[in-house]
């Protein structure tokens, strides 16, 4: 290093400032990588675009030889990559370029974002430390014509790299493998991520992307099995909740069973249960979960899909009931209207009314945004159906419950508590495990109610967990001593049908796009023009595996084809094609 900087004539100063820079960078790559995999520092890329990056950062300094045009920009960038390594935590990337646009959702999740910050992250703005003690020497002759030789030599080297690989988009697209997916932020530094973000988010589709999506619907088989044996089911009621994870279910902890109303349904005979739903949320989070259960689609490659596209035509489990049935559509969750754009989405997935934080009356406040809590919401839904306010017995309806309470960090208020664990526990554990209980009490509260309404034997309840929710916590917690065989090691919700057409426990592994084509095949909604992209568990030739978003494969494939297990992966960059390109616009189903 101190060659180049002597052949390139590099002043102290700009040495000090560089090397700064592209320590930050690479301490970055250290942090990311330590809860992803270190394959990044193997890239030439890591190295020559750090130290492109920072080149061009140093450039306001070059030109002013002025600090505060230097500290703002180092201030700036320490802000960026910590939370940008907050963000991966949970999501597994880096933050979407549109994303930085809705920092008004930041302080409905502000708890969540501060628990998500590590000690570690602060080490980031220390590294300017030295900066503060080094005193300036002359300015070596040449020094601006060796800056700029050490920026065009950089510059170079990271377009060829780049174009040797097809351009950056190709150069990403090719790295978003299930091996090297975790390390394009690292290699192409969180600045060409967003170049990349912006660069991929036309709405101009080509020719040859439209044959393409129409070929994979073509192939495509949601539903390969009949249901004219099943049950008919006019009534659908359908509960997220919030974080809820498959591994607590079942279970007792110093003899407490934490789920008992969810466990007593489990065993009835008429319900359907799969315990191993994998989770394939992306940056959407919630509303991705529920593009893929009401509307059959993937989260798009980068960004909230609810933010970008809210516009699009969906086709959805509301319009096939609507169109089946004529049932009016309920929204009922104890968010904002704004959060992810939920209004504007309720009215593409065609859901006639909502009620929002608002509208509902604010006891058992919980969680980090002190919104209503799951038992209050299920209470006072509960006396509006009573009451004909929501469900006259004379229509049929589709109700769908978003929860709260159990949002990341798993704070509920001493109050709440129903269950008191005596076990030295790790923190978040214990939080988990409590606020599950209060929401399968919750839960016991809506179902005790719709159990005895005349109309029950055509109502079908959904209840699954939205998403996982320990997140980056989820492998030290299994590493701990009461974690151990308790916390599982795999992102699985739940999924849990009450009245179900068709009973079953279904332990394969299968995923949450795998449950809209479900529904539709249980309510013998199979006609619709819509089935979705993944695959009624109903059908015989039902695979047991899914693909994450990072393309990691949950499930047996010792029978499994590799095309088949393609065909699953590229279902991602398909169903990103249809929703940015709101392909569905004019589509009328047909499979030409």
């Amino acid at each position: 290093m101190k060659r180049i900087f002597e052949k390139f004539k590099l002043s102290y100063e700009v040495r000090i400032r560089l090397i700064l820079l592209v320590s930050t960078f690479l301490l970055f790559d250290l942090f990311w990588s330590i809860q992803t995999t270190f394959r990044a520092f193997s890239y030439p890329e890591t190295y020559i675009n750090a130290l492109t990056v920072s080149l061009i950062l140093l450039l306001p300094y070059i030109f002013s030889r002025k600090d505060r045009f230097f500290l703002p920009i180092v201030f700036i960038l320490d802000l960026l990559l910590i939370a940008n390594l907050m963000y991966n935590r949970t999501y597994n990337s880096a933050i979407p370029l549109q994303s930085y646009l809705i920092a008004d959702n930041l302080t409905d999740f502000l708890p969540s974002v501060i628990a998500s910050i590590r000690w570690s992250d602060f080490l980031l703005p220390l590294l300017m430390l030295p900066f503060f003690f080094v005193r300036r020497k002359n300015t070596e002759e040449n020094w601006r014509k060796g800056f700029r030789n050490v920026l065009v030599l950089c510059v170079t080297l990271s377009l060829c790299l780049v174009f040797v690989m097809g351009g950056l988009v190709n150069a990403i697209k090719s790295r978003k493998t299930i091996n090297d997916y975790m390390c394009v932020t690292p290699a192409y530094t969180i600045f060409g991520m967003m170049v990349y973000d912006s660069l991929t988010s036309g709405t101009h589709i080509s020719e040859e992307e439209s044959s393409e999506i129409a070929d994979y619907l073509r192939q495509h088989v949601a539903i390969s099995s009949p249901a004219d044996s099943l049950g008919v089911r006019k009534n659908l009621v359908l509960v997220l909740c919030e974080s809820l994870e498959s591994w607590v279910l079942e279970k007792r902890v110093e003899g407490i069973e934490i789920t008992p109303n969810l466990n007593k349904l489990i065993r009835n005979q008429s319900t359907l249960y799969a315990p191993h739903v994998l989770s394939q949320v992306k940056g959407g989070r919630s509303i991705d979960c529920q593009l893929m259960v009401n509307a059959g689609l993937l989260p798009v490659e980068s960004g909230a899909w609810s933010l970008l596209y809210p516009k699009n035509r969906f086709f959805t489990l509301t319009k096939a009931m609507k169109e089946r049935w004529n049932t009016h559509s309920w929204l009922l969750t104890a968010d904002r209207p704004t959060i992810w754009n939920q209004q504007a989405v309720a009215l593409a997935f065609g859901i006639d009314s909502a009620m929002y934080r608002n509208d509902w009356k604010m006891e058992d406040a919980s969680g980090p945004r002190k919104n209503i809590g799951d038992a209050a919401l299920m209470s006072q839904a509960v006396e509006l159906m009573k009451h004909g306010k929501l469900w006259n017995k004379d229509n049929n309806v589709f109700i769908q419950f978003v929860t709260y309470s159990g949002h990341h960090p798993f704070k509920l208020s001493e109050d709440l508590h129903r269950i008191h664990l005596k076990g030295d526990y790790p923190e978040m554990l214990r939080d988990y495990l409590v606020t599950a209980n209060y929401t399968d009490h919750a839960l016991g509260i809506l179902i005790d109610y719709l159990q005895k309404r005349p109309d029950y034997k055509e109502t079908m309840i959904v209840i699954m967990g939205d998403h996982e929710g320990l997140a980056g916590d989820r492998e030290s917690l299994c590493r701990t001593r009461q974690g151990k065989g308790l916390v599982s090691d795999k992102p699985f919700v739940p999924l849990i049908i009450i009245n179900s057409p068709k009973p079953m426990r279904y332990e394969s592994v299968m995923g949450q796009i795998d449950i809209y084509p479900t529904l539709l095949h249980l309510m013998q909604l199979q006609d619709y023009v819509w089935k979705g992209l993944g695959k009624s568990i109903l059908s015989v030739d039902k695979s047991p595996f899914a693909i994450a978003p990072n393309y990691h494969i949950e499930g047996d494939i010792t029978k499994v084809s590799s095309s088949e297990i393609d065909n699953l992966k590229k279902a991602y960059a398909i169903s990103d094609k249809i929703i940015r390109y709101n392909h569905l616009y004019n589509w009328d189903g047909k499979r030409k």
